[in-house]
């Protein structure tokens, strides 16, 4: 149990969308939301720039972060379809 607790605050300081609680709420990177969409991470960003998928500036740097939620919205559009 105190294993698996250590884990999942490792987790979230490393920014595993995975490991919060909130799904809500819950950030993912550029990289994360870009594997999860099995697209490139300039994709990401372009999509952001044009409004496909709403971002957040977060730190000095501005990085963008994205809700979980909006990135999970666009999953069913990149599954590959199966013929039979």
């Amino acid at each position: 149990m105190a294993k698996r607790i250590r884990e999942n605050k490792q987790a979230r300081i490393q920014g595993d969308p995975i490991a919060s609680d909130d799904d809500e709420e819950r950030l993912v990177t550029v990289g994360n939301a870009a594997a999860m969409l099995h697209v490139h991470p300039n994709t990401i960003r372009n999509w952001a720039d044009w409004g496909y998928i709403p971002s957040v500036r977060i730190g000095p740097r501005r990085d963008r972060r994205f809700k979980y939620r909006d990135v999970v919205k666009l999953i069913p559009r990149f599954q590959i379809r199966e013929t039979l």
